[in-house]
């Protein structure tokens, strides 16, 4: 198996940081290619960063002063990322640490492998309120017509690469928030990179930083900017 650094995101994540964070240490307690576990502190208000300090050394730790979004930490900790693959995960466990070795097993033949809900082979655990599914076939409707990518579930938080080709993709990322996932994929394709795809077993979690106004309106409004951003460096 090719050796593994797990990035996490967090941001104001004192209430649930803990149970997650233990799940991953101790599947790389049992699993020798897992090297590296990443958690970035997303310019947190609360105590999330005095609560990851208890980790070290068990754990490395990105941390800057003034929240800057979820794209920017992913980028942050892919960039400090040591080993050959690296993989990025949401902080609310909603992708469990057991789906891990499908993903670098997948990487043993494609630079960059995603995670989807959508296939016939992922498992749901828990679905998404009507309205949240609504708002995410829209978003990724209009992803796929406004980019052209084949990613069918832009917006899931579990995406893997080979080390060279992610910080490659990383160090030209300019979103900073949720429309990050199209503009990888994006970059991708424009890099030539292949792009696979795995299903997973995914149980949602309610998120309260992203709510269903700031998912149908600003993410569109996102997407519209980096496709402009996009056209004008080409």
């Amino acid at each position: 198996m090719l050796s593994l650094t797990v990035v996490v995101p967090a941001y104001n994540e004192e209430k649930r940081v803990v149970p997650f964070l233990e799940e991953l240490l101790d599947f790389k307690k049992r699993n020798s290619y897992f090297k590296e576990l990443i958690y970035v502190n997303d310019g947190s208000t609360d105590s999330t960063l005095e609560i990851l300090e208890k980790y070290r050394p068990r754990i490395k730790i990105v941390s800057y002063a003034k929240n800057r979004g979820k794209g920017y930490a992913v980028k942050k900790g892919m960039l400090a990322a040591s080993q050959e693959t690296i993989v990025f995960l949401d902080t609310d466990g909603s992708t469990h640490a057991d789906q891990l070795p499908k993903m670098v097993k997948a990487l043993e033949k494609f630079p960059l492998v995603f995670g989807t809900r959508k296939s016939k082979e992922s498992e749901i655990v828990h679905k998404q309120p009507p309205s949240r599914i609504i708002a995410s076939w829209v978003f990724n409707m209009i992803s796929r017509i406004l980019f052209r990518t084949g990613v069918n579930d832009a917006l899931c938080g579990f995406k893997g690469f080979r080390n060279r080709e992610g910080k490659a993709i990383a160090n030209k990322l300019v979103s900073r928030r949720w429309v990050f996932d199209v503009e990888m994929a994006a970059r991708a394709r424009r890099m030539g990179f292949d792009i696979g795809f795995v299903p997973i077993r995914w149980e949602h979690f309610e998120d309260a930083k992203m709510s269903l106004g700031m998912t149908s309106m600003t993410m569109i409004r996102d997407l519209l900017k980096l496709k402009f951003a996009l056209m004008k460096e080409k």
